[in-house]
């Protein structure tokens, strides 16, 4: 028999398991991907890579092993559920919360639900829905516009159409209605919330609540009266407009204004303009919350960056938020510095909690992406990683490269360093381009000026420089394989009496903000980011709609375009 073991120590199984484990995971469902868990435990993997291969969360790989230490096959098996709370009528609940609770001077949404046997959430959305709150010794808050608080001394009334309360001090009786009894004979109070088909309070309520805002003396909005029904009055200009009115508004589809807003579909300009300028006029805001409750998206993606001291990483970020709050998603922006397992951890948490990941990884392996590639939509950014098993996208390193070399070549530099040379497959790429550059001008490429310099950084560019020029090398130019090396370059450069670009011409990569102000200003190549980060978002949207990366669908490889900024330092 097995001798099982709990946490991260290796699952043993004799054959009988493992043959029981293999038909398990061999079918579809739950159980299916927890019998995929116990195998992976088996093979000695940690939590952390478990639940990055099988796209779960981390904690769930505890659970799983555990519950088959303790039980085996029978632990893997969906376990009885005691089911959701019963279903209670909202205006119940309303009523409920009118009464006093014994041992206490006011009802909590937990104790309430408690007494009546649902949940605190419900209670809450209950008291919402209805435009009241209970408050301690028998006050209630009526959620109008201003909202108003009264004492409630007694009830006076009830029926299957509401309910009659005396409030204090003046004695005057207020009526609460549930909104398929609201009557037009009434004056209705407007609620901040959630007004739109339901009426909320009605009796006293319009004249206090015309009293407080004279009081007041602000910009409050009063009620208005609806034409042909004098004794009601309609919701303020802050009620919610809904997607259909805007539809009718600019005489197009629903669909129409979808696509106008979340720019899944092209629209023609004409109908375009129509409905913005319908959104514009009615005041329609986009309620984001509805929408991933109907579509079953969480409307949140995960940005994992290696760090932010690199101002590329910084501003793509910034070009990713922009562009996700276009569709109405938000983005979690994570740091990984370079780490492997920093990079699963982010990978196996994200699993269940937002939509998907876009990374540029450094420290993951192919072997890795090839156990993420069914995982869920991911997409990976860079060259650091060649990412042949997932989405992919980056500039071409190599073509990028042979761009900057040969404007350098072509002003008439001919003795060019190359600064950031290294064992990353980004700056190999740089080099070969570099290389095929010089070629094709019969330059050649010196081992003395090929520069590496550790990690991308300011102060490494600056040491880096300067240890080349002490050593008595020669050099007209330098390549950068990023701005931080660059501009670090530029200050070497300044310190040992160097001009740029008199002496020294000087080129950098990624197009940052300080190259534009650096001085001299710095000529960098220019990745086309806003393509970048529309494509991984729509790359992400793609496999949201039809996953299949790692199920037979081929992964996309996109090379996003690239400029040369040509400034000062390299005219």
């Amino acid at each position: 028999m097995m001798a099982r073991r709990r946490g991260a120590a290796a699952v043993a199984l004799d054959a009988s398991e493992a043959r029981s484990l293999r038909e398990a995971a061999s079918g579809t469902g739950a159980e299916a991907v927890r019998a995929r868990v116990v195998l992976l435990a088996a093979e000695g993997r940690s939590n952390t890579e478990i639940a990055a291969i099988a796209g779960v969360a981390r904690q769930s790989v505890v659970s799983w092993r555990r519950r088959y230490a303790a039980d085996g096959m029978a632990g893997l098996r969906d376990r009885r559920r005691s089911g959701r709370p019963p279903r209670v009528d909202a205006w119940r609940i309303v009523l409920a919360s009118l009464t006093a609770p014994e041992g206490a001077d006011r009802w909590t949404s937990r104790s309430l639900a408690a007494s009546l046997g649902v949940g605190a959430a419900t209670v809450v959305r209950a008291w919402q829905a209805h435009g009241v709150q209970p408050l301690a010794n028998g006050r209630l808050r009526l959620l109008c516009e201003p909202p108003l608080e009264v004492d409630v001394l007694e009830e006076v009334d009830r029926d299957d159409q509401g309910v009659t309360l005396r409030p204090h001090p003046r004695g005057e009786r207020l009526r609460l209605v549930p909104p398929e009894h609201a009557s037009s004979g009434t004056h209705v109070a407007p609620s901040t919330t959630t007004w739109r088909g339901m009426a909320r309070v009605v009796g006293v309520l319009h004249d206090r609540t015309s009293e407080a805002t004279r009081e007041r003396g602000d910009a409050a909005e009063p009620a208005r009266r609806t034409p042909n029904r004098p004794d009601t009055y309609e919701a303020p200009s802050s009620a919610r407009v809904t997607m259909r009115e805007v539809a009718a508004d600019a005489g197009v589809s629903m669909k129409t204004v979808s696509n106008v807003l979340t720019g899944a579909k092209r629209v023609a300009p004409d109908t375009r303009a129509r409905v913005e300028q319908s959104i514009d006029r009615l005041g329609y805001q986009l309620n984001t919350a509805a929408r991933h409750l109907r579509t079953g998206r969480r409307g949140t993606v995960v940005l994992a960056v290696p760090e932010f001291r690199v101002n590329y990483f910084a501003e793509l970020a910034e070009q990713l938020i922009d562009a996700a709050a276009a569709r109405g998603v938000t983005i979690q922006v994570q740091v990984t510095r370079g780490q492997r397992e920093r990079e699963l951890e982010i990978m196996a948490t994200a699993r269940g909690l937002a939509d998907g990941v876009i990374m540029v990884g450094q420290g993951m392996t192919e072997a890795d992406l090839r156990g993420l590639s069914g995982g869920g939509p991911f997409v990976l950014l860079g060259e650091n990683i060649s990412g042949t098993a997932v989405d992919h996208i980056t500039i071409s390193n190599a073509g990028a490269a042979r761009t900057a070399m040969t404007h350098l070549l072509a002003s008439g530099r001919r003795r060019v360093a190359l600064l950031g040379t290294g064992s990353t497959a980004v700056a190999a790429a740089r080099v070969r381009g570099a290389r095929e550059a010089a070629a094709e001008h019969g330059v050649e490429l010196l081992p003395e000026l090929m520069v590496g310099s550790g990690p991308w950084h300011r102060d490494a560019g600056e040491r880096a420089t300067a240890e080349l020029i002490e050593s008595g090398a020669v050099f007209d130019a330098i390549l950068g394989f990023n701005d931080e090396l660059a501009l670090g370059a530029a200050r070497a450069l300044l310190t040992h009496g160097i001009d740029v670009p008199t002496d020294v011409a000087l080129v950098g990569f990624d197009n940052s903000r300080d190259a534009a102000y650096s001085t001299p200003s710095l000529t960098s190549i220019a990745p086309d980011m806003a393509h970048i980060a529309r494509r991984a978002l729509e790359l992400i949207e793609e496999r949201q709609r039809h996953p299949g990366v790692g199920r037979g669908a081929e992964p996309a490889h996109v090379i996003a375009p690239h400029t040369l900024a040509v400034r000062e330092s390299a005219p």
